[in-house]
């Protein structure tokens, strides 16, 4: 999934980030919403790195 968003970064091709859906609720691990988080500041970071 890393790959696939660093593409539109490097373009630089990003107006907005959303993340639809994450549910803590159906995972009593809490694994859900650590990968969200972890998505989305990697994709907000390709995108800064990205500017020039």
């Amino acid at each position: 999934m890393l790959e696939i968003l660093q593409g539109p970064a490097k373009r630089g091709d990003v107006a907005g980030i959303d993340l639809v859906e994450a549910a803590p609720a159906y995972d009593p691990a809490e694994s859900t919403q650590i990968l969200a988080a972890r998505l989305l500041l990697s994709f907000i970071g390709f995108i800064f790195r990205n500017r020039t």
